[in-house]
């Protein structure tokens, strides 16, 4: 599939195209949630690197902006004692950033990703039960921040997420299968 990059985009987060909880494909190029938030990460971890030695000024502050990021909220590593804190951290530094977009989208009279909004609502949401697991079962915590940690760094997600599907007994491969076909058919449409 040929996917175009000279727009943001836009997710429907309303059916029949999606659910708040699941957007549908980018209606413009058919990218899925999770290929547009890999993307968009690489293209900011790619923007910090290249920052380093910045051509122009705009660059260069950039690179500062993206450095203090991660000094305030370093990558957890999945081996740290104290891995639930730093991926609350992680998570929480994201939604802020995330909440600045939706707020200056609003403000600015522009269009509100549902991607963005979408972003905002689940790293809460993770980032809440961590902090409340840290209150009340801090080993527990930890260990699935490393078991989250993890899977961001080696690209396991995926099949953890179908791991939790299963056990509330939901069929992957038909998901899959539909998720497939729909992707397909939105390809086919016109834009």
């Amino acid at each position: 599939m040929t996917t175009q990059t000279d727009h943001k985009c836009l997710f429907p987060c309303n059916p029949p195209g999606g659910s708040f909880f699941a957007p549908g494909p980018c209606g413009t190029c058919g990218k899925t949630y999770a290929r547009s938030q890999a993307e968009q990460i690489l293209a900011e971890a790619r923007a910090a690197m290249k920052a380093t030695e910045p051509e122009t000024a705009e660059p260069a502050a950039l690179a500062a902006i993206f450095a203090r990021y991660r000094e305030i909220a370093p990558e957890p590593s999945p081996d740290s004692p104290d891995v639930a804190r730093e991926l609350t951290r992680r998570l929480l530094v994201s939604a802020i950033r995330r909440d600045n977009r939706l707020e200056a989208g609003i403000l600015g009279g522009g269009a509100v990703s549902a991607e963005d909004h979408a972003g905002l609502t689940a790293e809460f949401a993770a980032a809440h039960l961590l902090q409340e697991m840290r209150n009340n079962a801090p080993a527990v915590a930890d260990e699935a921040a490393a078991v989250i940690a993890g899977a961001a760094l080696d690209g396991s997600a995926g099949e953890w997420v179908r791991q939790h599907a299963q056990s509330l007994g939901i069929d992957t491969a038909e998901v899959d299968r539909l998720a497939t076909a729909e992707a397909r058919l939105r390809s086919a449409q016109p834009s």
